[in-house]
């Protein structure tokens, strides 16, 4: 499950590149907008639930220490939306390329770094849940990801992902 919100968040950050690519401030704006929250979704899933259950079932050096890597990613992925959504609100239809730019960078940074992430979660990190929602067949663990992946913010409410 959270595999797939992986490639629908992949899938985001393309169109939010395409609309920058295409001067096109006010789709830009609503894409980098979606993302974030759907990032932040997703942050708030593994946060809340993922990665207490996978400390209660394996508190080992090497988890604490990969789990910690993934939170200061997490940090890092949402400091940065907050810069870029600050220089994108006002007027996004009028957005100037300097800004364009810099927001493009931004989500390059972004990128990167988020490939690497995804690929210590999916590596790593989500055979370990698998391992904990098949153990005892009946763990809530599935059920509470997928009630934070699908909490979508209202302001989101009449618009198509």
């Amino acid at each position: 499950m959270l595999s797939s919100d992986h490639a629908e968040i992949d899938g985001l950050l393309e169109k939010a590149f395409a609309a920058l690519a295409d001067s096109d401030g006010a789709s830009a704006f609503e894409h980098v907008d979606l993302l974030w929250a759907r990032l932040a979704m997703h942050i708030r899933a593994e946060h809340l639930h993922l990665f207490p259950a996978l400390l209660a079932a394996n508190p080992s050096p090497g988890v604490i220490e990969t789990l910690e890597r993934l939170k200061e990613d997490h940090n890092y992925f949402m400091r940065e939306f907050v810069q870029v959504i600050k220089l994108m609100r006002g007027d996004p239809g009028k957005l100037p390329a300097d800004i364009r730019d810099h927001v493009a960078g931004t989500l390059r940074g972004v990128k990167q770094r988020l490939e690497h992430h995804n690929r210590i979660e999916e590596g790593e990190i989500y055979p370990l849940a698998e391992g904990l929602s098949l153990s005892d067949g009946k763990s809530e663990l599935p059920a509470k990801i997928k009630k934070e992946l699908d909490n979508l913010p209202p302001r989101f409410a009449n618009r198509d992902q």
